[in-house]
């Protein structure tokens, strides 16, 4: 974790989860050689077959029929927050956007802002409906948004464009780190966060229009936006009750 943050902070880019993803996948190569840990399907190699077709109904079973419903969706929207913890269950995933809401209001729209990104995306492509019904595709698009929704960047709509688009892109990012991966594998956890966040953070000094967030002075989005108007009121002002300043 300090390595990361000693090699990044010349940038002041954050880590993220980046010494996670690192430190399991270096754990999981471990499983193949040591008898007394036995790997289970879920990291067994699969062989990527590009002619293979597709099944894009959203479905709650490998194989099967399945459908575009309210219910699918609604499984495919929430799953996609419970499965950043491992949670593969609609009413988790309600229990986690609700205690994000107790820290941040700004934060838990965005986190379903970017579940619902990456299911529309992915429905648009052409995804296996049985990871995007799962929140395979969504997990890292909600991690995405809530970071560049309000956190790394201060929350204007330009920002907050520019966090929907992170998130949309994390379902390519995705798809294609679980392909690379596959014949080794390895799960793609949240890699594809990681990158994606790193990609749309790296050129923060290019845009002018966007306005970025020291890593020192990220609190929660309500905090650093009203922190920002403060600035922008001039010398002088002060922030409302229960705002920072």
């Amino acid at each position: 974790m300090m390595a990361l943050i000693n090699l990044l902070s010349p940038w002041d880019m954050p880590a993220l989860t980046a010494p996670f993803v690192l430190t399991t996948w270096l754990l999981l190569f471990v499983v193949y050689q040591f008898d007394f840990l036995q790997p289970t399907a879920l990291i067994a190699p699969l062989t990527p077959e590009p002619g293979a077709a597709v099944q894009t109904e959203l479905r709650e079973l490998a194989t099967g029929a399945g459908g575009l419903t309210l219910a699918s969706l609604a499984h495919s929207l929430f799953r996609g927050v419970g499965e950043v913890m491992f949670e593969d269950n609609l009413l988790t995933g309600v229990i986690f956007l609700i205690a994000i809401l107790v820290n941040s209001r700004i934060s838990a729209l965005f986190a379903v802002l970017g579940s619902a990104v990456a299911l529309l995306t992915a429905l648009a492509l052409g995804a296996d409906g049985f990871f995007i019904y799962h929140g395979l595709y969504g997990f890292n698009a909600v991690l995405c948004a809530i970071a560049l929704g309000g956190l790394f960047f201060v929350l204007i709509w330009k920002s907050a464009i520019y966090a929907l688009l992170a998130a949309a892109f994390s379902v390519v990012a995705f798809a294609g780190v679980a392909v690379l991966l596959a014949p080794i594998g390895m799960p793609a956890l949240t890699a594809p966060f990681v990158l994606t966040t790193w990609l749309f953070l790296w050129p923060k000094a290019g845009f002018g229009v966007l306005e970025p967030v020291a890593l020192a002075d990220i609190t929660t989005a309500e905090n650093i936006r009203a922190s920002y108007r403060v600035r922008a009121a001039g010398p002088g002002t002060t922030s409302e009750p229960g705002e920072a300043t």
